[in-house]
Protein backbone atom coordinates (compact mmCIF):
# COMPACT_ATOMS: atom_id res chain seq x y z
CA UNK A 1 0.00 0.00 0.00
CA UNK A 2 1.52 3.26 -0.78
CA UNK A 3 0.43 6.56 0.59
CA UNK A 4 1.02 9.14 -2.19
CA UNK A 5 2.27 9.33 -6.05
CA UNK A 6 3.00 13.03 -7.06
CA UNK A 7 3.50 11.85 -10.94
CA UNK A 8 5.71 9.26 -10.84
CA UNK A 9 6.89 9.20 -7.64
CA UNK A 10 5.68 6.63 -5.21
CA UNK A 11 5.74 7.90 -1.51
CA UNK A 12 5.36 4.02 0.57
CA UNK A 13 6.92 1.98 3.38
CA UNK A 14 7.94 -0.40 0.90
CA UNK A 15 9.89 1.86 -1.16
CA UNK A 16 11.32 3.05 1.84
CA UNK A 17 9.75 6.63 1.04
CA UNK A 18 7.06 7.16 3.78
CA UNK A 19 5.43 10.53 4.75
CA UNK A 20 5.70 11.32 8.40
CA UNK A 21 3.04 14.06 7.81
CA UNK A 22 0.52 15.57 5.24
CA UNK A 23 -1.91 18.49 5.95
CA UNK A 24 -4.19 20.12 3.70
CA UNK A 25 -5.12 23.51 3.27
CA UNK A 26 -8.75 24.24 1.35
CA UNK A 27 -10.19 27.81 1.55
CA UNK A 28 -13.90 29.28 1.16
CA UNK A 29 -15.08 31.61 -1.29
CA UNK A 30 -15.46 33.90 1.23
CA UNK A 31 -12.82 36.97 1.93
CA UNK A 32 -13.63 39.62 4.16
CA UNK A 33 -13.77 42.95 3.26
CA UNK A 34 -13.56 46.34 5.31
CA UNK A 35 -15.80 48.48 5.88
CA UNK A 36 -15.83 52.13 7.75
CA UNK A 37 -17.22 50.89 11.14
CA UNK A 38 -17.89 47.35 10.41
CA UNK A 39 -16.82 44.47 8.23
CA UNK A 40 -18.46 42.27 5.94
CA UNK A 41 -17.86 38.76 3.67
CA UNK A 42 -18.21 38.83 0.61
CA UNK A 43 -18.10 36.09 -2.83
CA UNK A 44 -14.44 36.87 -4.24
CA UNK A 45 -14.10 33.16 -5.67
CA UNK A 46 -12.03 30.10 -4.14
CA UNK A 47 -8.36 30.38 -3.70
CA UNK A 48 -5.91 27.91 -4.63
CA UNK A 49 -5.65 24.91 -2.39
CA UNK A 50 -2.77 23.98 -0.46
CA UNK A 51 -0.42 20.45 0.65
CA UNK A 52 2.13 20.38 2.98
CA UNK A 53 4.19 17.06 2.96
CA UNK A 54 6.99 15.83 5.33
CA UNK A 55 8.64 12.38 4.00
CA UNK A 56 11.40 11.30 6.38
CA UNK A 57 14.12 8.89 5.37
CA UNK A 58 16.35 6.89 7.77
CA UNK A 59 19.04 5.88 5.32
CA UNK A 60 22.55 6.89 3.75
CA UNK A 61 20.55 6.60 0.43
CA UNK A 62 17.62 8.85 0.33
CA UNK A 63 19.63 11.46 -1.91
CA UNK A 64 18.66 9.79 -4.77
CA UNK A 65 14.77 9.57 -3.98
CA UNK A 66 14.96 13.89 -2.88
CA UNK A 67 16.39 13.93 -6.86
CA UNK A 68 13.54 12.15 -8.36
CA UNK A 69 11.18 14.50 -6.45
CA UNK A 70 13.33 17.83 -7.41
CA UNK A 71 12.66 16.92 -11.20
CA UNK A 72 9.44 17.09 -11.09
CA UNK A 73 9.35 20.84 -9.93
CA UNK A 74 9.37 22.36 -14.28
CA UNK A 75 5.28 20.71 -14.97
CA UNK A 76 2.22 20.21 -12.83
CA UNK A 77 1.99 16.81 -11.66
CA UNK A 78 -1.07 14.29 -11.17
CA UNK A 79 -1.38 13.33 -7.70
CA UNK A 80 -3.35 10.58 -5.95
CA UNK A 81 -3.29 9.42 -2.29
CA UNK A 82 -3.27 5.45 -1.03
CA UNK A 83 -7.01 4.98 -1.41
CA UNK A 84 -7.35 5.59 -4.87
CA UNK A 85 -8.43 8.62 -4.85
CA UNK A 86 -7.24 11.18 -7.77
CA UNK A 87 -6.55 14.72 -5.91
CA UNK A 88 -6.11 16.40 -9.19
CA UNK A 89 -3.30 18.09 -10.82
CA UNK A 90 -0.67 20.22 -8.33
CA UNK A 91 2.30 22.42 -8.85
CA UNK A 92 5.13 21.95 -6.77
CA UNK A 93 5.87 25.46 -5.22
CA UNK A 94 9.40 24.53 -2.66
CA UNK A 95 10.99 21.61 -1.74
CA UNK A 96 13.05 22.22 1.46
CA UNK A 97 15.52 19.05 2.68
CA UNK A 98 17.38 18.59 5.89
CA UNK A 99 19.72 16.27 6.43
CA UNK A 100 21.01 15.43 9.99
CA UNK A 101 22.22 12.34 11.41
CA UNK A 102 25.73 12.79 9.62
CA UNK A 103 28.36 10.00 9.84
CA UNK A 104 32.00 9.71 9.53
CA UNK A 105 31.92 9.55 5.63
CA UNK A 106 29.73 12.46 4.99
CA UNK A 107 26.34 10.56 4.41
CA UNK A 108 23.46 11.87 6.14
CA UNK A 109 21.47 8.65 8.12
CA UNK A 110 18.56 11.02 8.29
CA UNK A 111 16.78 13.06 5.33
CA UNK A 112 13.50 14.58 5.89
CA UNK A 113 12.14 16.52 3.13
CA UNK A 114 9.26 19.07 3.12
CA UNK A 115 7.23 19.70 -0.10
CA UNK A 116 4.43 22.50 -0.56
CA UNK A 117 2.13 22.09 -3.33
CA UNK A 118 -0.34 24.20 -4.87
CA UNK A 119 -3.39 23.12 -6.61
CA UNK A 120 -3.31 23.45 -10.51
CA UNK A 121 -6.36 25.05 -12.17
CA UNK A 122 -7.46 25.60 -16.07
CA UNK A 123 -7.17 23.48 -18.77
CA UNK A 124 -3.44 24.33 -19.64
CA UNK A 125 -0.88 21.72 -20.03
CA UNK A 126 1.68 23.92 -18.16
Amino acid sequence: MYHLVIGDVVFSVQNRTPISRLSRTDFGTYSETALIDNADSEPTGSPLSKISITATWTRSTATESVNKVRELLTVPQQISDGDGWNLGRWTISQIEEVKSEIIHNGKAMKTELSIQLLEKRGASTS
